[in-house]
């Protein structure tokens, strides 16, 4: 088994279709290098199959996530939850729920959360991929999952800003000026905004 994962990997064949078993097979039973070798090629037809059939892929990412899983190889852990999410698969909401309430694995089952949002919204369940992109924007996400999520919302052609408004923030304003000083005099003196308002 390793001999021959090692002879495919080498030749530059190993990411091919037909080869699909014998990595589900060597990424449970082969040598550490070699279960991460064949973990990654199982990953990258998964990803190749993503832009054929969603479904399939997402089988197919859902037993890789289960394989790095039981190895604990985080990267690949990490790449299989985010491309499954990626699919839009019913598949992917347990998943990331899992991911959410593991401490340690928050931050990858938010970022997850927004590429699903993404992938579902875009299949057209877009009030339900807005609702979940919002409630990332009023958690406890890092900065760079929430400008991801943001740019969502404005790809689904929602206001980004909305949770800021609902809580009762400012989201948008508008600057004026300079306005002149000459001899000290502008604290007395009232410029138009003050007099009337003309936003546009």
């Amino acid at each position: 088994l390793e001999v021959r994962v090692t002879a495919l990997d080498l030749a530059g064949k190993l990411a091919d279709l037909s080869n699909a078993e014998l990595l589900v097979e060597a990424a449970r039973k082969g040598c550490a290098p070699v279960r991460l070798a064949a973990l990654r090629a199982y990953l990258d037809l998964a990803d190749a199959e993503a832009r054929e059939d969603a479904e399939v892929a997402a089988g197919m990412l859902e037993k890789a996530l289960a394989l790095a899983g039981d190895e604990g190889e985080g990267t690949a852990q990490q790449r299989a939850l985010l491309a499954l999410a990626a699919t839009g698969s019913a598949r992917a909401a347990s998943k990331i729920e899992a991911a959410l309430r593991d401490p340690a694995r928050k931050a990858l089952g938010r970022e997850a959360q927004v590429r699903y949002a993404s992938a579902i919204g875009a299949a057209g369940r877009k009030e339900e991929a807005i609702e979940m992109l919002t409630s990332i924007l009023s958690g406890d996400a890092p900065r760079s999952t929430i400008s991801s999520a943001v740019v969502a919302l404005e790809a689904l052609g929602a206001d980004p800003t909305i949770f800021q408004k609902k809580q009762g923030f400012v989201a948008a304003w508008k600057i004026v000026g300079p306005f002149p000083n000459e001899g000290n005099s502008a604290w007395t003196t009232a410029y138009f905004p003050e007099t009337r308002v003309e936003l546009d």
